[in-house]
């Protein structure tokens, strides 16, 4: 069986060591715009959500991440991003 699990981001320390290479692998098949540390602070400052997949034996399978996306509106004198 496979599970996924949201990692807080009290909890990025305690698992980031078994994730960072999952991290890395990530990054060298994209366009390298942000590198292992900034995905790691950005996870720590609650601006990336960390996620892990694992199995019944606790096996990391893979990681991902999101970016949080905030909203602004015209009066923030921001954009307006839409998922």
């Amino acid at each position: 069986m496979i599970h996924v699990s949201g990692i807080p981001s009290e909890y990025i320390d305690e698992v980031w060591q078994d994730c960072s290479k999952y991290v890395e692998m990530g990054i060298n098949k994209s366009q390298e715009e942000m590198s292992v540390q900034d995905i790691y602070e950005n996870c720590k400052d609650k601006d990336m959500q960390l996620w892990i997949v694992f199995n019944e034996d606790k096996d990391i399978e893979a990681v991902l991440t999101t970016k949080q996306i905030k909203q602004k509106t015209k009066e923030d004198g921001g954009k307006i991003f839409r998922r």
